[in-house]
């Protein structure tokens, strides 16, 4: 992803809770994550992580790569969300974990 992804993903973002006036859950298919195309990539997103981890609820990551079986713990030092990790071929059961009204 390069900067300009991230920003377009905050407008994104920012105009849904702006117009809904309700926070999104996110869903992450990460098939190659890493996926920063630069440093300022990188940054862009972190920006991103920490302008709004904590408005989300519920953080999916759906993906077989080694890094994404690991985010969940990271992510309960980084972001408020509760994070969970889902294998490639269950992105049914991240929707259907990421829907629903419980947080676990």
């Amino acid at each position: 992803m390069s900067a300009s992804d991230f920003v377009r993903l905050t407008e994104l973002v920012d105009g849904y809770i702006g117009q809904s006036n309700t926070s999104p859950n996110i869903l992450i298919i990460a098939d190659n994550f890493p996926c920063w195309d630069s440093f300022k990539a990188l940054s862009a997103h972190v920006k991103f992580v920490r302008e709004h981890h904590r408005l989300a609820k519920k953080i999916a990551i759906v993906g077989d790569g080694p890094v994404e079986s690991v985010l969940p713990s990271i992510g309960d030092h980084i972001v408020k969300a509760t994070v969970k990790h889902f294998a490639g071929d269950q992105l049914d059961e991240a929707r259907s974990w990421f829907t629903a009204d419980n947080a676990d």
